[in-house]
């Protein structure tokens, strides 16, 4: 009695556990699609992380930088700070990183991406077009900057900005 309780137990606890994870991953593929369909349409508070990243293409190439607290290479930028807009962050983003203040505004947006992590996190993307800084380019001196072109994803040094990125660019046919 004891051996066939204990088996009920545990059957039911498999249950409960395999509904569990159903719930979750229909709450996860409908995030996922809310997320793909309202991306700019979607309040700030909506998203756990929020990024601003600039785009300078020059000779079909995409310049890229690596922070030196990073493991691999991304467009200038990074996250929002609250009460910030993206064009704001942008613009102190690359004040930090490169030491300019970029030409830049709403009208430079290139792409927004809206993503789920694995985590649950919401994360929202903006990607701008950057045809011109005031200042000259002086990145840290432990910042490695470089041009790529989408080649460069397979070399493994690329974040998933970066990717992203190079991916949508060269559908544009804007790098080789």
């Amino acid at each position: 009695m004891k051996k066939a309780l204990s088996v009920i137990l545990f059957i039911s606890v498999l249950l409960v556990l395999a509904g569990l994870a159903l719930v979750q991953a229909r709450y996860k593929v409908a995030t996922t699609e809310e997320l793909e369909n309202n991306c700019y349409s979607k309040s700030g508070e909506y998203f756990e992380a929020q990024r601003s990243l600039g785009l300078i293409v020059q000779d079909k190439a995409l310049f890229a930088v690596r922070l030196e607290s990073e493991n691999n290479f991304s467009p200038p930028g990074g996250h929002i700070e609250p009460g910030e807009t993206p064009v704001e962050a942008l613009k102190r983003e690359y004040g930090e990183e490169l030491r300019v203040k970029p030409s830049v505004g709403e009208k430079d947006l290139y792409k927004v991406e809206c993503e789920l992590l694995e985590n649950n996190t919401k994360l929202r993307t903006y990607y701008y077009t950057v045809d011109g800084w005031t200042g000259t380019l002086q990145p840290k001196a432990s910042t490695e900057t470089k041009w790529v072109d989408s080649t460069y994803i397979a070399s493994g040094s690329t974040d998933t900005e970066l990717a992203q990125a190079l991916t949508y660019l060269k559908s544009d046919n804007l790098v080789n």
